[in-house]
């Protein structure tokens, strides 16, 4: 649970308010249609709002993924 409550403050921290309200809301299984409904945005901006933040998250985890990559290149073993 404190994995997951980490997840959800670094999604919090790479993505804009929008993003982080659809991201969740589609994670949790909502239709666009519910999410459209409950965040007062077009279709489109949903849309574009999932692709934004799947992006960004995607980059993100490439980001750290580097860092990790660097950071065990630098430790002993």
């Amino acid at each position: 649970r404190e994995d997951e409550s980490e997840l959800f403050l670094k999604m919090k921290s790479v993505l804009s308010n929008l993003e982080y309200d659809v991201i969740v809301m589609y994670l949790d299984g909502s239709t666009m249609s519910e999410i459209c409904e409950a965040t007062g945005k077009t279709f489109k901006c949903v849309d574009n709002a999932l692709q934004r933040s799947k992006k960004k998250l995607q980059k993100f985890y490439m980001r750290l993924q580097t860092v990790k990559g660097s950071l065990s290149q630098h430790l002993p073993n």
